[in-house]
């Protein structure tokens, strides 16, 4: 879940894009029932938009949970379509007016007693893929975005 809102916030920072899932890098179309049978609901006998609504859902709390900005809401819309027979999940972002950051927990241990902690990360999309990279070296680029 954590990989596409990493996607979905690179794309953010961005010039937005399209995210597909159920897509190979190769542009194959492998589907989404790995993604459906990973609910915990899940049962073959359900109807299938049931299983789309589910994974719909889950991107939109990912969002909320991970992003912790509201504006983030009116940045993205969802579409699952059937190719070959397969579902196919099209994430459509828009560019965000303001930066955004991804939400992360972290354990670790100090003084011999374990801490928990959050730490805000950078993403953006470069070239063919997303990058984490340093906050001073974000707010560079971000102001000087166009």
């Amino acid at each position: 879940k954590r990989k596409i809102i990493e996607e979905c916030a690179s794309f953010m920072n961005s010039d937005g894009g399209i995210i597909c899932m159920g897509v190979d890098d190769e542009k194959n179309i492998l589907g989404l029932q790995n993604d459906y049978e990973l609910q915990t609901d899940y049962d073959p006998k359900k109807d299938p938009s049931q299983f789309q609504d589910n994974l719909k859902n889950e991107i939109k709390q990912g969002l909320i949970n991970y992003l912790d900005e509201p504006v983030v809401l009116d940045l993205y819309e969802t579409e699952i379509i059937t190719l070959d027979g397969k579902d196919v999940c099209c994430i459509f972002v828009d560019k965000s007016p303001i930066p955004i950051f991804v939400k992360m927990k972290i354990n670790y241990r100090l003084d011999n007693r374990d801490k928990r902690d959050t730490i805000w990360k950078c993403w953006i999309r470069v070239d063919n893929g997303i990058l984490a990279i340093p906050f001073d070296k974000f707010m560079t680029l971000w102001k000087n975005r166009d």
